[in-house]
Formats: structure tokens, sequence, C-alpha cells
């Protein structure tokens, strides 16, 4: 995809072929062989979906951190998901709340 990209920026097969450290028949072949996604087609990702995001948050609550979550994730369930996209969830998605704390800072009475 590299040399795809590379090659609509408008460098020749020659540069290419210097730039990935490649010959320039395989620069030529991928040329040949890459065609670019069609337009508005989703790709395919291994995200969270809702069931996976139910468990996640139960294990927030059980107080694990992001690497001990994934852990799980891997050896329980047997998903593979990103840790990145995960530490991101956990952090924007589930903010850790000490035992006893309101639910917001907008609900504080005092």
């Amino acid at each position: 995809m590299l040399i795809y990209i590379d090659a609509r920026r408008g460098h020749s097969i020659q540069e290419l072929a210097l730039r990935h450290e490649v010959p320039r028949r395989l620069v030529r072949l991928a040329l040949d062989t890459m065609q670019p996604p069609p337009r508005g087609v989703e790709r395919g990702h291994s995200g969270l979906d809702s069931d996976l995001i139910k468990d996640v948050r139960t294990m927030v609550d059980e107080g694990l951190g992001p690497k001990q979550i994934w852990l799980r994730l891997m050896d329980d369930y047997e998903v593979s998901v990103s840790y990145s996209l995960l530490c991101h969830f956990v952090r924007w998605r589930c903010p850790r709340r000490p035992p006893g704390s309101p639910q917001s800072k907008l609900n504080r009475t005092a």
C-alpha cells in the first residue's frame, strides 16, 4: 500500500524502488496488482462490539487496568483487540471513580 501511495504522489518507479529498497520489477508488480479500496466502503477492523464493551466495563468496575483487561480478553475471551484502542476506551469511556464518590461533579450538593 505504501508503494501505491508514493506512486500517486508522483514518484517514478526507480525512486520507489530505491525508497522502499525493493527491485523495480517488484514495484511494477505491486502497482499492477494493487487496487485502491472502493470509495464509501467501510474497512473491517477488530474493534470493540457492544457485548465486548459490557465485559470491558465490568472489568473496569472490578478495578482491573488496561493491560490486565487486554490480557484477560486474549486469554479468557480469545479476542484480539488493539492495546492502544483498549487503553483509549478505558481512559475516555470508563473513567475510574473511587468507591463512594458521586457519578459526576454536577451532582454534588456542597
